[in-house]
């Protein structure tokens, strides 16, 4: 189930990297990858934490959850429902920048960042209802999850447009496909309260849990990515970058941040 982390971690960079031009900091061109991941680093993550009210961003850690839902389907034996409710997030202001690519060609823009992140932490409570080879499901409890040192290349594109006087990033793609290194969970209520079972089913996902993490994470991709996208493209709207004259021009300068 690391997707629920991953729904969210992409928000840190690429966000930040957009916000990062209408906030005060590093003076650096779009196309300079030393001072972008710098700034990032030491600058926009620290703010993304405590949270940018102006943009509709919450605090990223933690990060609290009044419910998220998700639906999976193999065949018409097994469907099931899952819910998270009250769920909360730790350890993504943990996040370490490890590089920085920025192409900028004319009015296109495109930023690669590649991260990692020691440790993520995520409890609440669940319900999940369906069918399960038939037999009718519904069990809920409390849960938790343990992911250690998750990495992941954050790509997104974008393309320089003016507005009015002043310029903005008209947001292109947005991609990215976190990796875990390792993975535990725990859940209280399944298969019917029978504790021996559900402990011989967290054992069995506990070890392999890289191919529950590949069908969880197919699952989850498309909400995950117009979730990120629709994130992105509000910063981008809202945040003007100065110092152009026109985006008509051609080729476009590498604008400073003000």
């Amino acid at each position: 189930m690391q997707l629920f982390l991953a729904r969210f971690t992409p928000l840190l960079l690429l966000l930040a990297a957009a916000s990062a031009f209408g906030l005060e900091g590093y003076k650096c061109k779009l196309d300079d990858s030393a001072c972008l991941k710098n700034y990032l680093q030491n600058d926009v993550i620290g703010r993304f934490s405590k949270g940018l009210p102006e943009f509709g961003v919450k605090s990223f850690d933690p990060l609290s959850f009044k419910q998220l839902t998700f639906n999976y389907e193999a065949g018409p034996a097994i469907k099931a429902t899952l819910d998270h409710i009250d769920a909360t997030l730790y350890g993504l202001s943990k996040t370490k920048v490890l590089d920085v690519r920025t192409e900028l060609s004319g009015p296109n823009f495109k930023i690669e960042a590649s991260v990692s992140i020691p440790k993520l932490f995520y409890e609440g409570l669940y319900t999940c209802k369906g069918e399960w080879l038939l037999i009718p499901v519904d069990w809920s409890g409390k849960f938790n999850m343990s992911l250690g040192y998750i990495t992941d290349t954050w790509k997104l594109s974008a393309v320089l447009m003016q507005r009015g006087d002043d310029a903005y990033l008209q947001l292109e793609d947005v991609s990215f496909s976190p990796k875990v290194t390792n993975f535990n969970t725990y859940a209280s209520g399944l298969f019917w309260g029978n504790e021996e079972a559900g402990n011989f089913a967290l054992a069995m996902t506990n070890r392999y849990w890289s191919g529950f993490y590949d069908v969880m994470w197919k699952l989850a991709e498309p909400d995950v990515l117009k979730t990120i996208s629709d994130a992105v493209r509000s910063v981008f709207s809202k945040t003007p970058i100065s110092g152009l004259a026109s985006v008509a021009a051609s080729p476009l300068p590498a604008p400073s941040f003000d």
